[in-house]
């Protein structure tokens, strides 16, 4: 199947990135049959316009986010090698702007990345200057749920512990993970300078 993004030309999908944003992550994602994301992937076209529109920069962060993540989910694969940078883009983005919602679908800092947390990870070293500029964002990152929901809270997780966790992912080297939040900082700080 064909998902080569200059099909659409930038900027061109608005009922697509609408009919996703209206979706959200939680139809598209976290229902168990499924339904909207297969009704969705199965229409004609779908899968070249959700091509294009994760790495369209004229698009809304969270219709890219969401197209990149149907494109993992269904074709098993991200967009072509040359949009991988613009697709970083998408997932710092997010990640910036707290969506979708919470730490639980980025991972927990400390446990190898999982989910969205391995898709940005399966991009490479092209992520890395989209994420380094998080190292700064001390933004508080909620967690949901039992388990995640107690670790966020004991560690009071942040963007920047995030966006570290998927750096040091990336580059292949371990982060301690403490509770000190200034322990953290001054960790974040040797990863920055070490992918510089």
């Amino acid at each position: 199947m064909d998902t080569t993004p200059a099909a659409v030309p930038p900027g061109a999908h608005p009922p697509l990135a609408e009919r996703l944003m209206a979706l959200g992550y939680t139809d598209l994602f976290q229902r168990a049959d499924y339904a909207a994301l297969d009704a969705l992937w199965r229409e004609p076209g779908v899968p070249a316009g959700l091509a294009a529109l994760a790495v369209d920069p004229a698009a809304a962060v969270p219709a890219r986010f969401l197209a990149a993540e149907i494109l993992f989910h269904r074709a098993g694969t991200c967009p072509p090698a040359q949009d991988t940078r613009a697709l970083a883009d998408a997932y710092a983005a997010a990640l910036a702007q707290g969506y979708p919602g919470g730490g639980n679908v980025w991972g927990v800092p400390g446990q190898a990345p999982d989910g969205v947390g391995a898709h940005v990870v399966s991009l490479g070293r092209e992520a890395i200057p989209a994420f380094l500029p998080l190292l700064d964002d001390d933004t508080p990152v909620p967690y949901e749920g039992s388990e995640e929901a107690m670790e966020g809270r004991r560690f009071g997780f942040r963007v920047k512990d995030l966006a570290a966790h998927l750096l040091a992912a990336i580059a292949g080297v371990d982060l301690p993970v403490s509770e000190d939040p200034r322990a953290r900082d001054a960790e974040i700080d040797r990863l920055r300078a070490s992918l510089r």
